[in-house]
């Protein structure tokens, strides 16, 4: 499966709204979105905003084991013009 942001096209703000159950309630900032597990498409939207990471990507969570996350990952950190960290250690440490 291929995220619809995949080949370099940036996701709008508006087509994330497809990964939603419920709309958004009126008087909502514009530049934020929230996802709700599992009511909305977490999943989709993660595949999504992935394959269409054009700079960097920036991934903070306890562990993954999802095959499809970990292609899409594996390619970006293979891409060049994409920038890719690893994280320092915790601060005090």
């Amino acid at each position: 499966m291929r995220g619809p942001g995949d080949g370099g096209r940036a996701i709008g703000r508006d087509e994330l709204e497809k990964y939603r159950v419920r709309r958004v309630p009126d008087g909502y900032p514009d530049d934020q979105r929230t996802f709700i597990a599992p009511r909305d498409d977490i999943y989709g939207l993660l595949v999504a905003l992935l394959a269409s990471a054009q700079h960097s990507i920036v991934v903070n969570m306890f562990g993954y084991d999802d095959d499809e996350l970990n292609r899409i990952i594996q390619g970006k950190l293979a891409d060049d013009d994409l920038r890719a960290d690893e994280p320092g250690p915790p601060p005090g440490r």
